[in-house]
């Protein structure tokens, strides 16, 4: 018998009653979605990756895959206490690495109603770039002009000051929208949201921030999770990513 905090006639939302925690832990949710969520309600597509290297969730998988877009990089999962899963680039000015969701390139999740959450990380401080969102390519190219369509939040140091919302429609551009929040190295959390309007990100580390977009800018095909890395100068670069989560809403 499940105890009673998890009695959906007792609590039929029951965020406020318990966290996002390990996977497994009886007492809490394994998601952002079910901790906002009723029980009674169907969940549509939905994934969600620790990157802790347990298990299933060990990097890359039958879900995950690690793709060299150009040049000659890594990934793997950081041997250490919440270390999340790596991406180096290659050596070379313009190596680009992306880790994407489903080997086959499934694109489960609706260009007019999804959502995705991420903690993430940059730790090359300069000349590096990193993103993390919905694209509908496996080579997440940001250079790309046509046929991406594109959801994003990037923190680099190349064209932009500050951490911005990504946004294309597969045959305007790459469209970005700054936030005030700088371009930095710190661990921070972001949720970008999508609906048949508009595109919005929502910062959270250390102070919330947020931006938008809309119009004829956004998504016009439906999309997969990936994680994205580049060098923009000489030398590897690298970022980390620590957890992602995305549905349809």
């Amino acid at each position: 018998m499940s105890p009673p905090i998890n009695n959906p006639s007792l609590f039929p939302r029951t965020s406020i009653n318990r966290a996002v925690c390990c996977p497994g832990c009886p007492c809490c949710f394994t998601s952002m979605y079910e901790s906002r969520t009723a029980f009674t309600t169907v969940q549509k597509a939905h994934i969600v990756e620790w990157f802790s290297g347990v298990g299933t969730a060990s990097v890359p998988n039958v879900n995950w895959v690690f793709q060299n877009i150009v040049g000659s990089g890594s990934g793997a999962m950081v041997n250490a206490i919440c270390g999340g899963y790596r991406l180096t680039t290659g050596a070379t000015s313009g190596n680009r690495a992306s880790l994407h969701y489903g080997a086959n390139n499934p694109a489960h999740f609706s260009c007019s109603g999804a959502v995705v959450i991420a903690i993430t990380e940059r730790i090359t401080g300069t000349t590096a770039g990193m993103a993390n969102g919905l694209t509908d390519q496996t080579a997440a190219d940001f250079a790309a002009t046509c046929c991406d369509s594109l959801l994003a939040v990037k923190n680099d140091t190349n064209g932009t000051a500050f951490v911005a919302l990504t946004v294309n429609d597969g045959c305007a551009g790459v469209h970005h929208v700054d936030t005030s929040t700088a371009s930095h190295t710190n661990r921070f959390s972001s949720k970008l949201e999508l609906n048949a309007c508009c595109a919005t990100l929502i910062l959270c580390g250390g102070c919330v921030d947020s931006t938008q977009a809309c119009g004829g800018l956004l998504p016009t095909a439906a999309m997969q999770p990936f994680f994205y890395s580049r060098t923009f100068a000489s030398g590897a670069r690298e970022s980390r990513i620590h957890y992602m989560e995305a549905y349809n809403t």
